[in-house]
């Protein structure tokens, strides 16, 4: 007698496969129930009978993450990122646990990626926040070494292409104005930033020096503190300048270059102009300044620095009160100004960028703590949201998932019937590629687990 049965194989993969599956819920059950010593129990077991699954390396290094055993948090987490590099909860908690351990570079790098890879996620601005902060923190630790260090930097190793731009004094009265001394001075930095044989030291490294010097937040240098400066800044070259209101509503600011490596100074510029006027007095020291370093402008630079970034001097204003308040760290009004600014000249994009910045800042000033519970709170949300969309599944989608719960659920059911439907959805699945990361591949044709014919002898005994 012949038999038709159905092959063991694909049901045998299927039980082995469930098994699997199941240390690792059971894994994820532990984990959520903070019962770390359990769930990378079963996840050892998970990753025995799989190990090149990358959920299971990242889920071990989440339960280690929590017990703050980091070293083997950062080893597992890395080995889930070597193979799936592109899973946000591995780029989460790899980012975070780079920050809490000192390593800020690191940090920054997988940071970056997570923004990368998920553009909508619920917390996305925090992470950018995290970023800035990162990136202000790690200028402050150059200033910090620069100032211990400052026996041994040598002046005349300073490249000659360097420029540092101070903020600007008022010499007046008029204490409306003060804002402009960080605004003047930023609109200096951002102009000769355009001139390529030049290299232009950032108003944040500025800033930070300032602040570990002691010179507060005006950041005013005098004739004896600016080659100093120069040289913990490491730039050749100082634009030192001041202004003063004069009667009829008119502006005087004076601007000169001091060399760092020598007493010589060169001859100071002038511009005096009403205060609506202000952009074209910029503009007009900009290009002194630069003659004066005897410097040949293309006409691609000419017409870059050329360019006004606002003609508004109340969203002007606005602008340098928010820078103001950006560096004492008190970052919701630095937004407000800024946002002040862009309402009075859409068109301002400095104004544009500063608040985008300073609403990043203001999301990242929590602590990681802080920024894991809403990292939770957002997966829970996701999870939700997803759960919901799963509920509307209608069709033979949902019949076949309803089906194989069933059979999942229902080990004595008969056997025959389990191998058929096995067979059958096994038939249907897509194969992944080497890596996590590739396009999953569909087969072609429907062989595996497809019928097969075995000769079967029985003894039939005789009457």
């Amino acid at each position: 007698m012949r038999y038709k049965i159905m092959p063991l194989f694909p049901f045998c993969l299927w039980m082995i496969m469930g098994c699997a599956a199941s240390h690792y819920s059971l894994g994820k059950k532990h984990l959520n129930n903070e019962a770390y010593a359990q769930a990378l129990a079963e996840f050892e077991l998970a990753k025995q009978e799989n190990p090149n699954d990358p959920k299971v390396f990242r889920e071990m290094g989440i339960a280690y993450y929590q017990q703050l055993d980091f070293k083997n948090a950062i080893q597992h987490l890395l080995q889930a990122f070597l193979q799936d590099s592109a899973d946000g909860r591995t780029l989460f908690y790899l980012g975070t646990a780079f920050e809490i351990t000192k390593q800020p570079d690191m940090a920054m790098d997988i940071y970056s990626r997570y923004v990368d890879v998920s553009p909508t996620s619920g917390i996305r601005s925090s992470i950018e926040g995290r970023l800035e902060k990162l990136m202000r923190q790690k200028t402050e630790d150059a200033v910090k070494k620069a100032l211990a260090d400052e026996n041994q930097l040598d002046v005349n190793a300073i490249p000659d292409s360097t420029i540092a731009v101070l903020y600007f004094q008022n010499m007046g009265d008029n204490r409306d104005l003060d804002p402009i001394q960080k605004g003047l001075a930023d609109m200096i930095i951002t102009d000769l930033s355009k001139v390529k044989k030049l290299h232009v030291i950032e108003r944040l490294q500025m800033q930070k020096l300032f602040e570990e010097m002691g010179l507060g937040m005006t950041g005013l240098v005098d004739e004896k503190t600016a080659p100093r400066v120069g040289k913990l800044l490491g730039a050749s070259r100082l634009v030192k300048g001041g202004f003063v209101d004069l009667s009829g509503n008119k502006l005087r600011i004076n601007a000169s270059l001091i060399p760092v490596k020598s007493k010589v100074r060169y001859r100071t510029n002038r511009e005096i102009d009403q205060l609506d006027n202000l952009f074209k007095m910029e503009k007009n020291l900009v290009f002194g300044l630069i003659s004066r370093m005897g410097i040949q402008l293309t006409q691609e630079e000419r017409d870059a620095i050329e360019i006004i970034p606002t003609e508004n001097i109340l969203a002007f204003m606005a602008y340098c009160n928010a820078l103001d308040y950006e560096d004492r760290g008190m970052f919701e009004q630095s937004a407000e100004f800024y946002h002040e600014a862009v309402m009075l000249d859409p068109g301002f994009v400095r104004a544009q960028q500063g608040l985008t910045v300073s609403e990043k800042l203001s999301a990242g000033k929590m602590d990681v703590s802080q920024l894991e519970q809403q990292y939770v709170t957002s997966e829970v949300e996701t999870e939700t949201s997803e759960s919901a969309s799963a509920e509307g599944d209608t069709g033979e989608e949902a019949e076949g998932e309803e089906a194989a719960e069933t059979v999942a659920e229902a080990p004595s059911a008969n056997v025959v019937n389990q191998m058929i439907h096995s067979g059958g959805v096994l038939d249907q699945v897509f194969l992944p590629g080497v890596e996590s990361r590739e396009p999953a591949q569909e087969r072609n044709a429907s062989t595996f687990g497809s019928d097969a014919t075995f000769d079967i002898h029985v003894d039939i005994p005789q009457d």
